[in-house]
């Protein structure tokens, strides 16, 4: 017979279809971070490993493997790879890096990475030589993505508008909030919201995207604060 049990977690039964299978099967550490992918990161790993040597870089991923080390100075460090859907790229991490990050390092923790490109020569395999590792989970409201919403002048009532608002307040943050307007005119607008900003949140993007529209909520990588897209 058969015990009666709690059924396990997405994070346990994820890491489970892993373990026992060598895949993921019923869905993807990184499916919820989505949006966020083309907003923090480089590119995925495919896209990274084909930049030039010295490449500054950020991968975001999941940490599939970790193997810790000894330098010349006695000193820990570690060769970690880093997992998204394009597929794999390892990083390596000195003992000056390891030393601040190391309680973040474990299997099956969506990170961001950033880091330079190691490619000594064409026929080398790329590594990124990081020089930081955040736990995405907890530090994702705290990174300056640029949230852009299309907004028809048909959907400027004001009911619409305080419903918007009241989405915006629930998620605060550090990423910009910019409005593309297109005018009875036809001429377009865009404002950049300065009374909040905002931090990322897979239900946000999905109530955001309930309200206007599948296409008409994106990310884009912030620049120095703003984003000229």
């Amino acid at each position: 017979e058969i015990p009666d049990v709690e059924p396990w977690g997405r994070p346990i039964r994820l890491s489970r279809e892993k373990e026992v299978l060598g895949f993921y099967l019923s869905d993807h550490p990184l499916s919820e971070y989505r949006d966020e992918i083309s907003a923090v990161a480089t590119g995925d790993s495919a896209e990274v490993r084909a930049l030039g040597d010295g490449s500054q870089v950020g991968v975001l991923g999941v940490i599939s493997n970790i193997i810790k080390k000894i330098d010349k100075k006695g000193r820990p460090m570690a060769f970690i790879t880093i997992e998204d859907f394009s597929g794999a790229i390892e990083c390596v991490l000195f003992a000056s890096v390891y030393e601040k990050i190391q309680e973040v390092l474990s299997e099956d923790r969506v990170v961001l990475v950033k880091g330079k490109l190691d490619r000594r020569d064409a026929e080398s395999e790329a590594k990124v030589i990081v020089d930081e590792v955040l736990d995405f989970e907890q530090n994702r409201a705290n990174l300056a993505h640029t949230l852009y919403l299309r907004v028809p002048t048909n959907g400027l009532e004001l009911e619409r508008m305080e419903e918007l608002k009241g989405i915006l307040a629930r998620f605060p943050g550090k990423g910009d909030v910019v409005i593309h307007l297109q005018l009875p005119t036809g001429r377009k607008v865009r404002l950049l919201v300065g009374s909040g900003k905002v931090g990322v949140e897979p239900s946000m993007m999905a109530e955001l995207r309930g309200l206007l529209g599948e296409e008409a909520v994106r990310l884009g990588e912030a620049v120095h604060g703003r984003n000229g897209r």
